[in-house]
């Protein structure tokens, strides 16, 4: 339930006043999700669910990938109540992209690679928690090859990905970190069940030069595994 007063008293409302809070149609696992309607703006409202997510991060991240003109900006957060309010990005979830939206997305990533990331690099090996014999050549694979360190993503889902045509909005940065940028590549490829001949295209969109198949290929193991535990924990 939303406490409608305590937002109405906030300042980004004072001149503004707030016309409605209703749910969004598609809610999350780590939040709960409102649509603030005022006589001039949209706003989205984000109520915390999930524990253990450094939000402060999640926000400054957010910050610079919506300076890229990538991702909708964040305008508020309260840590101690639980909430952040961000712009609100008009769009639709897609299950299979067009080849021109193939590569707006590859651009959007090369985008948000291009922050600089200040802090220890996800430990993946760790992070999985079953090693089987192909997870175990997978991660031989990622040690044998160059490590290219960036900001990801990490959850490059469809449900966090809005379009308008072939322009892209990212969305819930909640596990956005540093980790190797092939990482983000294979969980697109992942999620929207690419085909080899797809896979080809948006690695070329995205690298626009030679990159390891394998790395990808390994790097689409491991993210597998990773998505699979976390959905068995819930």
């Amino acid at each position: 339930m939303v406490n409608r007063t305590a937002f109405e008293k906030l300042p980004l409302f004072k001149d503004d006043p707030i016309h409605s809070i209703t749910p969004v149609g598609a809610q999350g696992y780590c939040n709960l999700n409102y649509r603030i309607e005022t006589a001039k703006e949209v706003y989205l409202l984000r109520l915390f669910k999930e524990e253990g997510i450094d939000r402060k991060r999640e926000f400054t991240l957010q910050q610079k990938a919506a300076a890229l003109g990538i991702a909708p900006r964040p305008l508020l957060l309260d840590l101690t109540e639980g909430w952040m309010i961000t712009e609100f990005a008009e769009g639709e979830h897609l299950e299979v992209l067009s080849k021109s939206q193939n590569r707006a997305l590859a651009k959007a990533l090369q985008k948000l690679h291009t922050i600089g990331a200040d802090m220890p690099p996800l430990a993946l090996y760790e992070l999985v928690k079953t090693h089987s014999e192909t997870i175990e050549h997978a991660f031989k694979v990622l040690e044998a090859s160059p490590k290219e360190i960036v900001l990801c993503h990490n959850d490059l889902n469809p449900k966090n990905l809005l379009w308008q045509g072939s322009n892209v909005a990212l969305i819930d940065f909640e596990y956005a970190a540093a980790n190797d940028r092939y990482f983000d590549v294979a969980a697109v490829c992942e999620e929207f069940a690419f085909s080899q001949e797809s896979q080809a295209n948006f690695c070329t969109f995205y690298f626009e030069e030679v990159y390891i198949k394998e790395k990808v290929e390994a790097c689409r193991v491991i993210y597998r595994q990773l998505c699979k535990e976390w959905f068995e924990g819930r």
